[in-house]
């Protein structure tokens, strides 16, 4: 691999700063998105059974027809990058369009109550801003930084540096070399650290105090149960996501792809439905 200039390493550097300022305003503004909602929600009564089908045929409507590089939840997009050599065919997913277009639907789609997260959406927009830096670079270069970026976004979503290293090792760091890998070390290390400072080091989702905590017998099979049971419905909801959004073969996948706008509709009104019925709280990413 063609090693990196000293220029282009201090503009990498910089870029992975951007990464974490970028997760952090994210983060923040998905949050304020959300805490929005809850607050006008009460007050539209019955009526949110219009307003948000409406406003899923909007999100889906201005996807399909001016921001295609918006759809997909980023996950995907980011795995590819460790199982294809394709840069021209992947490079598409990760144009500067998708830092704009990615963060204003997202943020509007948690306005309007949906079940979205930001984790898989800042892994895209993280190699999406690295890959601003990809003038005069080689084709492995370019899909070094594109890994470098995606494994920084996870990192500064989760507030966890760690977590970003391993990511990258599990699915982008396959057949690269020792100093491909420090390279990206390095990137995710700034961009995590960048988050840390601004946000502090917290647990992404709490921490168990143990000392309110009681040991004893009672508690192993209660575990073990939550543990199959958590297991089995994994698995029931991986397959139900992979048949109706996936699958090739899957009637109802068929229909979403050439239906979009009818599936927004249903989908908005089951939401709002569904939200009516749990007073509110099955609106959001579930945090």
């Amino acid at each position: 691999m063609k090693i990196f200039r000293l220029q282009q390493i201090l503009l990498f550097a910089l870029l992975a700063i951007a990464v974490g300022i970028f997760a952090v305003v994210f983060a923040l503004s998905c949050s304020y998105a959300f805490k929005l909602f809850q607050h006008i929600y009460p007050s539209l009564g019955y009526w949110i059974l219009l307003v948000i089908p409406t406003a899923f045929l909007l999100i889906v409507y201005l996807i399909k027809n001016y921001f295609p590089e918006a759809e997909g939840s980023g996950m995907p997009q980011a795995i590819a990058l460790g199982h294809s050599d394709d840069l021209q065919k992947l490079s598409r997913f990760f144009v500067t369009r998708t830092i704009i277009s990615k963060y204003i639907f997202i943020v509007l789609a948690t306005f309007f109550g949906a079940a979205v997260g930001r984790e898989g959406p800042t892994v895209q927009i993280g190699a999406a801003i690295m890959n601003l830096g990809r003038r005069n670079l080689t084709l492995q270069q370019q899909k070094t930084i594109l890994r470098a970026g995606c494994a920084a976004g996870l990192a500064a979503a989760f507030n966890t540096p760690l977590g970003g290293i391993v990511f990258l090792f599990e699915e982008l760091a396959r057949g690269v070399s020792v100093r491909d890998n420090i390279f990206k070390i390095s990137i995710i290390a700034i961009s995590g650290v960048v988050a840390v400072l601004l946000v502090g080091n917290h647990s992404y989702f709490g921490t168990v105090v143990h000392t309110q905590l009681e040991y004893n017998w009672q508690v192993f099979p209660l575990a073990i149960g939550i543990g199959v049971f958590a297991a089995c419905n994994n698995f029931i909801f991986a397959r139900l996501i992979y048949y109706s959004t996936f699958s090739k073969t899957s009637i109802v996948n068929k229909f979403r792809v050439s239906h979009p706008y009818v599936v927004a509709l249903v989908a908005g009104l089951m939401v709002a439905i569904i939200g009516i019925l749990s007073n509110g709280l099955s609106f959001g990413n579930g945090y």
